[in-house]
């Protein structure tokens, strides 16, 4: 018989070889502690794992952040994130599991919502698909050995990481996120938090136009995790030729369109994705979004259906914001 354990007591060491055996290179400790161990101004991070028996079958973390919709109402919610399943428990609906879990989770830390972000073409993402998930189209963008080389050129500067930044980036953001959900954090102390300090050295980028970008370096790669910018294309294009001149590849992820149009202008590789979302408690969705009608119940694909009343809205999530 499968069972589920929450937060069992020492299991990080297991959890990463896990992770490490099912996606080739997940991460070290330090990443594990920047997904599930460190506080911030949210319900603390869920784990769990399914066991049969004494067997480890699969796992799975559940965080969680504060969204705000654009009437103003704001929402917790529950983001799957680090799922794995061991290649010899496929085919025993681990995942299936891992999901209806990670619903109550969330509903029991007060959220509204249970989101994840995938690529179409995961496996995961055919799962939560066929739960019932509402789907909200995003994209995954990355340099290729086509992408030209920008012809846009500013001078870029390195920016001081600190919270005078932090407080401006986000007023900016509340300018462009004010017709769209996006995520709330609630300080400066909190934005720095969750993109100047990562798990990974950050780097905070500005030019002459007043935009501020924040990149990631990976090994061979410098990861967009957040851009404030009254032109997006501008600001994109500068951060690629900070790519070009490094000698590094490119990533970003986006869930506005105009993003994704400006990002294939520039000739980068664009990856279907969505947000799937799954609702977790109705009464608190009800609530944020001065909803009146009745709530069916049976799945969650009102929540993108533009003619629901139930309709979430456009989203508008940067990289930095899925962790």
């Amino acid at each position: 018989m499968i069972t589920t354990h929450i937060n069992p007591p020492h299991i990080q060491e297991h959890y990463l070889r896990c992770l490490n055996q099912v996606f080739g290179d997940w991460g070290d400790a330090e990443k594990y502690f920047w997904y599930f161990g460190r506080k911030t101004a949210f319900p603390n991070p869920d784990v769990m794992i399914l066991k049969n028996g004494e067997q480890v079958l699969a796992g799975s973390g559940v965080s969680y952040r504060q969204i705000r919709f654009p009437n103003g109402g704001e929402a917790v919610i529950g983001i799957m994130s680090g799922s794995w399943t061991l290649p010899e428990a496929r085919g025993q609906g681990c995942f299936a599991r891992i999901i209806e879990e990670s619903i109550q989770l969330t509903a029991q830390k007060g959220g509204a919502l249970l989101i994840a972000f995938v690529t179409e073409d995961n496996a995961s993402f055919r799962q939560l698909a066929k739960a019932g998930s509402a789907l909200f189209p995003s994209t995954y963008i990355f340099s290729t050995p086509g992408t030209p080389r920008p012809k846009h050129t500013a001078a870029l500067y390195t920016a001081e990481k600190n919270l005078r930044l932090a407080s401006e980036i986000r007023e900016k953001l509340q300018r462009r996120y004010s017709d769209h959900i996006h995520f709330v954090y609630p300080s400066p102390e909190d934005l720095s938090d969750n993109f100047f300090h990562r798990a990974a050295p950050t780097e905070i980028l500005r030019d002459e136009t007043g935009s501020v970008a924040v990149i990631e370096t990976k090994p061979d790669t410098y990861l967009l995790q957040l851009f404030a910018a009254e032109n997006y294309e501008t600001c994109i294009a500068n951060v690629l030729n900070r790519v070009f001149d490094d000698g590094r590849k490119f990533f970003m992820f986006s869930t506005r369109r105009e993003v994704t149009d400006v990002c294939q202008r520039l000739g980068l590789g664009i990856k279907k994705g969505y947000v799937t979302v799954l609702m977790a408690d109705e009464s608190k969705l009800r609530n944020a979004k001065n909803i009146l009608a009745n709530w069916a119940g049976s799945n969650s694909a009102a929540l993108a259906q533009p003619g629901s009343e139930w309709f979430l809205g456009e989203w508008d999530v940067q990289s930095g914001d899925r962790t």
